[in-house]
């Protein structure tokens, strides 16, 4: 836990535009991003956390309500339709 938390503090901002698991910007990006990945893992359940306890209280309120109102119905909505198959699990 430590260590992941050292991680983060360390990231710089080039760094979280690699990363996938992190969606942030517009809540059309948001959305796009949540659904890419739900597709791409072939799951049609996303764990998401919001919070790390790195941004002020009130805009923490303020981005929950947004994600609420303007990203959640459309992942409501999506269906998640293929399921990736690695044919050559453990690289056989």
């Amino acid at each position: 836990f430590i260590g992941a938390l050292q991680s983060f503090r360390s990231m710089t901002l080039e760094g979280l535009y690699r990363k996938e698991q992190i969606c942030w910007g517009l809540p059309e990006e948001v959305r796009d991003s949540l659904i890419t990945l739900a597709d791409t893992a072939g799951g049609g359940t996303l764990l998401i956390t919001c919070n790390l306890g790195a941004i002020p209280d009130e805009m923490f309120v303020r981005n929950l309500q947004r994600f609420v109102e303007e990203v959640l119905p459309a992942l409501r909505t999506h269906q998640v339709t293929t399921v990736p198959i690695d044919l050559h699990p453990s690289g056989h």
